[in-house]
């Protein structure tokens, strides 16, 4: 999940949920907005809803070529962590 650091939150099992809206702006350039939240768990714990971690935040997208973008993100998470993402190609 964007917005924490990346190997925070590892267990067996996890899950999570992410809803995003992109809008070209001009020509090649874009932006992105997401919302999402998710949690993980061990074999010795269950399930529990108070453990969701929301997060949320903005990127900008330039579209190398067609379908594969150059993404920047800024998430943001829970007790004020924040982070910065870059990478090639879409998640989805």
């Amino acid at each position: 999940m964007r917005g924490y650091y990346e190997g925070r939150y590892r267990d067996n099992n996890s899950m999570s949920l992410q809803m995003e809206y992109r809008q070209k702006i001009y020509n090649r350039h874009g932006i992105a907005a997401w919302v999402g939240c998710g949690t993980v768990w061990g074999p010795q714990e269950k399930f529990s809803w108070s453990r969701i971690l929301p997060n949320y935040g903005i990127g900008y997208r330039w579209e190398f070529k067609n379908r594969m973008n150059v993404r920047l993100d800024y998430g943001f998470g829970k007790r004020g962590q924040s982070g910065f993402m870059f990478s090639i190609n879409e998640a989805f």
